[in-house]
């Protein structure tokens, strides 16, 4: 069976972050009001159980659906505001140009109201994102959008690596902890 797989290294543990409530997995930290530039991470995405490569590899983001620790007023009220800010061109912001010397423009995605906020919507993870290591981490060879192949596979690349930042707009007073689920997608045969 694929599964697909994240970390904060290539190929390391997979993330395990305290989500609070008792959950685990990725926490975007924090971010502040007013930063136009807000510090962006990292995340790594391999699919493991592959004997052909993945196509249609895309994410989302949906309500919440793990044990509720935030304090935004509620799932509905989180993802309502992941959506009201991508509106406003802050919010949830995915690179996938990852050697790009800072987050550029060009190559950044961010969720809104019609745009990765629903599986309908989502955002096939494009090419520029598909890596693999020899040596040191490398652009695939010949990369597809949404193609990813199980390691080592220098052709399409064995790993997306996607930079993202939550981009608070500058007239946000009340910060918090808001939850929303970041939905993986992918299409595979055996």
């Amino acid at each position: 069976m694929a599964q697909i797989n994240a970390s904060r290294l290539y190929y390391g543990s997979q993330v395990a972050e305290d989500l609070g409530g008792g959950e685990v997995g990725l926490n975007m930290f924090t971010s502040e009001a007013g930063i136009s530039a807000p510090q962006y991470h990292t995340l790594y995405l391999w699919i493991t159980g592959l004997i052909n490569p993945a196509t249609s590899f895309a994410f989302n983001i949906a309500p919440y659906t793990g044990v509720y620790a935030g304090d935004g007023g509620g799932v509905g009220a989180d993802y309502l505001k992941c959506l009201s800010h991508g509106d406003l061109g802050y919010g949830l912001q995915v690179d996938m140009k990852w050697n790009d010397s800072a987050f550029n423009p060009v190559n950044v995605y961010t969720v809104q109201t019609g745009v990765m906020d629903a599986y309908e919507t989502r955002q096939v993870i494009k090419g520029d994102a598909m890596v693999y290591f020899d040596g040191q981490e490398k652009d695939a060879i010949a990369p597809a959008n949404g193609t990813i192949a199980t390691q080592p596979n220098s052709n399409y690349g064995d790993a997306a690596h996607l930079r993202y930042r939550w981009a608070v707009p500058p007239n946000e007073l009340v910060g918090g902890n808001c939850q929303v689920d970041f939905v993986f997608s992918f299409n595979y045969t055996t």
